[in-house]
């Protein structure tokens, strides 16, 4: 850890709350900027502490935005941003929907 990037302990409210916004639904990124930590540290509490990792469902709108930043060329790291998604997850709904014009 690099000097002066130490972060106090996890308190119990901070622990509800990561454990509240996971259970809606919002993602790593989104989560670190509610409760000011980064994404890396948004899962590895979660992991520490037995909180279920997000799985959201793909919903109409976020799979046709995937689909158009897909044709304007743009990549997946980029559109996982834009979706507050992982890449993976991003090149693994692709993958299982190939049958759809790119």
């Amino acid at each position: 850890m690099m000097p002066g990037s130490e972060r106090a302990a996890w308190t119990h409210p901070e622990l509800a709350r990561l454990r509240d916004l996971r259970s809606r639904g919002l993602g790593d990124r989104a989560i670190g900027r509610l409760l000011g930590r980064t994404a890396s540290a948004i899962a590895a509490a979660a992991q520490r502490h037995g909180i279920a990792p997000t799985r959201r469902a793909w919903t109409p709108e976020d799979e046709a935005r995937l689909v158009a930043l897909r044709a304007e060329g743009m990549p997946y790291t980029t559109i996982a941003t834009i979706l507050d998604r992982t890449p993976a997850a991003c090149r693994i709904w692709r993958s299982k929907r190939r049958s759809r014009p790119c």
